[in-house]
């Protein structure tokens, strides 16, 4: 016939019909190109198509052009593209809480029980789960000389103790940064205050007199979810190697070599023993670093780590969320105690000759 139409029915998925249309021209007199036109059914079969992603919006027809069935286009082909992961919106806030003493600022600081406490406190007031709520905890101890008139040019020395809650609330689906944000600052101090004695009330710190002075403005930042998933980042701060163990106890130099932070955080989570992990594209160590965290070492979360710095553009210590760090402890190395045993040996052996010999 002068014109040959074949309908070729192509089923990409249950919501993709691409109905393949050719239409042989009408100079097309050789049925043997009807044949060919009829081999667009292995282009109906590029059910490629079917894999994209959007598969609801790829409408279009498998046109075959004149041709043959070797120039077939699919299209909206390009729409199997993979959209990028979105971003994870981060609150963050401080509270500041004012206490007796230094040394109950420093234990409370220190105590998993009590940054329990704060983070369900928290939670509690921006209707955020408690397992989206992050706090670090500090402790500050300033002091003062006031002039006390009754004992003329006596002076006595007044602390000022307070622990700090460093807060990060990732936004939770259904919540907004914006909503996050204004139950903050819409929360009186009292009722916060009135809130973390309550949840206190089951750690040691029950009956410590503790008071809000400051709820800091919330600020908000968005960072890509891949890069934290499973940790807790804290933005330019870290520690020097030097005070730690180098033969592995406290910490492995993974490599000096650029990378992204998720690819850092990807070799921690497959490396036996890590802790955290210490990123750096050029800052604190002089060079690029991924390195991990082992056996206690620079243990931020817990409060004053040994060698513990901040403020340090483009580092990032990344705790594992949820992970249970070790107790920080310096042993003596084998080859240590084996040099003292040696010496030892090597004195008795001395003695036990000169004894002989007379």
């Amino acid at each position: 016939a002068a014109t040959t139409t074949a309908a070729a029915t192509s089923t990409a998925g249950a919501t993709t019909t691409a109905a393949a249309t050719t239409t042989a021209a009408a100079t097309t007199t050789v049925a043997a190109t009807t044949t060919a036109a009829a081999t667009t059914t292995a282009a109906a079969t590029t059910t490629a198509a079917a894999t994209t992603t959007a598969a609801a919006t790829t409408t279009g027809a498998t046109t075959t052009t004149a041709a043959g069935a070797n120039s077939t286009t699919v299209a909206g082909a390009t729409a199997n593209t993979t959209a990028a992961a979105a971003a994870t919106t981060v609150v963050k806030t401080t509270a500041t809480v004012s206490v007796p003493d230094c040394a109950t600022a420093k234990n409370m600081s220190q105590d998993a029980a009590v940054k329990k406490a704060f983070e369900k406190t928290l939670a509690t007031s921006t209707g955020v789960p408690e397992e989206k709520v992050e706090c670090k905890l500090t402790h500050k101890c300033t002091s003062r000389r006031l002039q006390a008139e009754m004992f003329d040019s006596k002076r006595r020395k007044l602390a000022s103790a307070s622990v700090q809650a460093a807060y990060e609330i990732t936004v939770p689906p259904g919540k907004t940064a914006a909503g996050v944000s204004n139950s903050i600052t819409s929360t009186p101090k009292n009722t916060f205050q009135a809130s973390l004695k309550n949840n206190l009330a089951t750690t040691s710190f029950r009956y410590t007199n503790v008071t809000v002075t400051d709820i800091s403005t919330p600020s908000t930042f968005s960072q890509p979810s891949s890069a934290l998933t499973g940790y807790t980042c804290y933005e330019g701060q870290g520690c020097y190697f030097k005070p730690y163990l180098q033969d592995g106890t406290h910490f492995v130099i993974d490599s000096i070599t650029a990378m992204t932070l998720a690819t850092c955080g990807q070799r921690c989570s497959s490396h036996a023993g890590c802790e955290a992990f210490e990123h750096s594209s050029d800052g604190l160590h002089g060079q690029a670093t991924c390195a991990f965290w082992k056996g206690g070492a620079c243990n931020i979360p817990g409060g004053s780590p040994l060698s513990f710095v901040t403020g340090v553009a483009k580092l990032r210590t990344c705790e594992k969320k949820g992970g249970k760090r070790s107790t920080l402890t310096f042993t003596t190395s084998k080859c240590q105690r084996q040099s003292i045993l040696g010496v030892v040996s090597a004195l008795i052996w001395a003695f036990l000759i000169s004894v002989v010999t007379g």
